[in-house]
């Protein structure tokens, strides 16, 4: 694609005639203020952060919990490996598998911790990136 104007589309297929020119349209975009593009590329793009996944969790009750867990940036997560334990080293797997959903995905635990870690996993299920371990400080009701 070129020109010199800052609009930027595309098409699925030919096919767009002047009665329905948005037929194949996938996108339009413009450029902010009087940016300008002679040509734009479209490429397959990966994104692996250098950085770790972030995880977030709330203590429920009854041994509950909802682990946020989201890899800002990453283009290969498809699911989440959630780890709880008693120490910081013994951590075992509550949920093996917890598919993706968005950019931050919460998981329902049947796991009081108060230790939690997740895993991003691949397509192959494949470990991709690890949390740092959190700990979640247990609420205890005081009687007046």
């Amino acid at each position: 694609m070129g020109g010199a104007e800052p609009y930027l589309s595309e098409f699925k297929n030919a096919g767009n005639t002047q009665r329905n020119p948005s037929f194949n349209l996938l996108y339009d975009m413009r450029y902010p203020n009087q940016n300008l593009s002679y040509r734009a590329f479209k490429n397959k793009w990966v994104g692996l952060p250098l950085y770790p996944p972030s995880i977030t969790v709330d203590l429920l009750h009854d041994g509950q919990a909802i682990v946020y867990a989201s890899w800002n940036g990453s283009t290969e997560t498809v699911a989440w490996q959630v780890l709880a334990g008693p120490t910081p080293f013994k951590l075992a797997v509550v949920i093996f598998s917890s598919p993706r959903t968005g950019f931050e995905t919460d998981i329902h635990v049947q796991a009081a911790g108060p230790y939690f870690q997740v895993k991003a996993l691949d397509s192959c299920g494949n470990v991709i990136g690890t949390s740092p371990t959190t700990y979640v400080k247990i609420r205890r009701n005081r009687r007046k």
